[in-house]
């Protein structure tokens, strides 16, 4: 009952503050270690959830990247699972990789399911093959872009824009590809050049399961990098790579696609 009075006095502490500039920095660590979202402190003093994003960076209240401890501290862990937290002191990674993230399908639902875990992974394997590094951010333990060794970086997060932009932030990543992954991933592409620091270029929405899906099982068997001629509309896949910076968007464009890739990645399964 005294941890729960704890996350209770803090929730008082900022509905008290009135505005996200009478938040100091002690409340505002305090409130992120609670577990308190960006957006939920934004609902309590009447602001929103970028406002209250820049005046914490403003108070320097970043999170720490560690490894999960697969080892019960018997070991040291060198895993390749890793997670953000405000509960640490120091990161355990160092972030001079400056990969591309992907985006993964996070939980199977109804319209999103092991589909869109192919499309991230065969991503993420074409963008190595180009030589790029990749951060594949993803929740679901039950996909195969989930796996230690899928990407040069694995974080286990959810897929909201706080924890996006965190991670893109950290690791100074080259870009983000938001729509390999199904509706989630990809409704984060309105939010994520809002801030200023990121491009969007030739972004599909994806409005309808039936596009999405069409566009999963034709896309990703090989990717050209990088390809900047946009005449030829149709010939562009529905994903999105955002970069820093308008002129070094980058546009990735199907070969042949591989007809029986979808049904040998769901065989991994059976």
């Amino acid at each position: 009952m005294y941890k729960l009075e704890n996350i209770v006095e803090t929730h008082r502490a900022l509905t008290a503050a009135g505005s996200v500039q009478a938040i100091d920095g002690k409340l505002m660590t305090r409130a992120k270690r609670m577990g308190f979202a960006d957006v939920h402190i934004a609902s309590l003093v009447n602001s929103d959830e970028a406002a209250v994003r820049a005046h914490r960076k403003s108070l320097g209240v970043t999170p720490f990247v560690k490894r999960i401890d697969t080892l019960a501290a018997e070991f040291p862990a060198y895993t390749n699972y890793l997670y953000t937290t405000y509960n640490a002191s120091e990161h355990d990674v160092e972030f001079d990789e400056h990969g591309t993230m992907v985006l993964g399908s996070g939980v199977y639902r109804i319209g999103s399911s092991v589909e869109f875990d192919w499309c991230a992974v065969t991503c993420a394997r074409s963008l190595r093959d180009q030589g790029v590094r990749t951060i594949m951010v993803n929740y679901n333990p039950e996909t195969v872009s989930t796996d230690f060794d899928e990407a040069d970086r694995l974080y286990f997060e959810e897929l909201g824009w706080e924890r996006v932009m965190d991670i893109f932030e950290l690791e100074a990543a080259q870009g983000v590809v938001v729509s390999v992954g199904g509706r989630l991933p990809v409704s984060q592409e309105g939010a994520l050049p809002t801030m200023g620091q990121v491009n969007c270029h030739r972004i599909s929405r994806c409005a309808s399961r039936r596009v999405v899906s069409r566009s999963s099982e034709q896309t990703l068997r090989r990717l050209t990098w990088p390809r900047t001629d946009t005449s030829s509309p149709r010939s562009l896949i529905r994903l999105a790579l955002i970069s820093p910076g308008g002129s070094k968007s980058r546009v990735l464009r199907p070969q042949k696609p591989s007809h029986n890739a979808l049904g040998t990645y769901r065989s991994r399964f059976r």
